[in-house]
């Protein structure tokens, strides 16, 4: 069984462990906002937030939903764009911003651009307008020629700039509790009782998605022992699961 927090909705699953975060909240929670682009990781049109806990607190990243699969979401804190608005169903400052300086003409990316820029809202390093941008940077748009949405990024960066950070609606102050709660209950499969061993999916998902729906596997990218990045004295060890960003953002490789 795979548990999560999908928006503010509980989720337990006996899903295929390979079965992708995309189809799961189109085809199975009905949740249609997020977008089915490239399937390949490229467009950011399926983009999601994902929530990890981190010691007392939840940190956020944007993935492409395409290219996660259903096992990676095990403990985290899913949200799709039907999770980011306030109860009374008013719109975000992203959402608003974009709005303002016409950030959208089809709209078909138009999700991923708001949640990759509210990506950047919930993160407390992130404040330049520059950074706004490149927050926005695996996201494609064929309409706008980007001008317009770039200066919604602008908007929204000096909005933070001026203490405004409320991007998130407050179902998400009970999100760490709620992590811990599943944390607990946590199963441990054995690493040797499945036929293949998967880290990711940037590759598998691209050339054979199919295969890992229909393979026993176990999905190693948030086993803590492949994440680190370690300064050992003589050399620096990079785990297997570590990302780019993980390097940008490590303290051992900004030294």
């Amino acid at each position: 069984m795979i548990q999560f927090i999908l928006n503010n909705q509980d989720i337990t699953t006996d899903l295929h462990a390979g079965t992708t975060v995309l189809d799961f909240v189109r085809y199975h929670k009905n949740l249609k906002g997020t977008k089915i682009g490239c399937r390949e990781g490229d467009c950011g049109a399926c983009t999601v937030l994902v929530g990890e806990l981190k010691g007392g607190d939840v940190s956020y990243r944007t993935m492409t939903s395409c290219l996660m699969p259903l096992a990676n979401a095990a403990g985290k804190h899913v949200v799709t764009i039907e999770g980011i608005n306030p109860d009374d169903g008013s719109l975000t400052p992203v959402q608003q911003a974009m709005v303002d300086e016409s950030g959208t003409q089809c709209g078909f990316c138009t999700v991923g651009f708001v949640m990759s820029l509210t990506g950047f809202c919930v993160d407390e390093t992130a404040k330049t307008p520059e950074m706004a941008v490149s927050s926005i940077d695996g996201n494609i748009c064929r309409c706008t020629g980007y001008k317009s949405i770039e200066r919604a990024a602008a908007v929204v960066s000096r909005q933070l700039a001026e203490g405004r950070r409320q991007c998130v609606p407050g179902y998400f102050d009970s999100v760490p509790e709620k992590l811990r709660a599943i944390a607990q209950q946590a199963e441990t499969r054995p690493v040797g009782s499945v036929s293949s061993i998967v880290a990711g999916g940037t590759d598998v998902y691209v050339q054979n998605p199919d295969l890992l729906i229909e393979t026993d596997s176990t999905h190693v990218f948030y086993d803590d022992t492949l994440r680190g990045i370690t300064d050992n004295g003589l050399f620096i060890e990079i785990g297997a699961s570590a990302t780019v960003t993980d390097l940008l953002e490590s303290p051992v490789m900004q030294s």
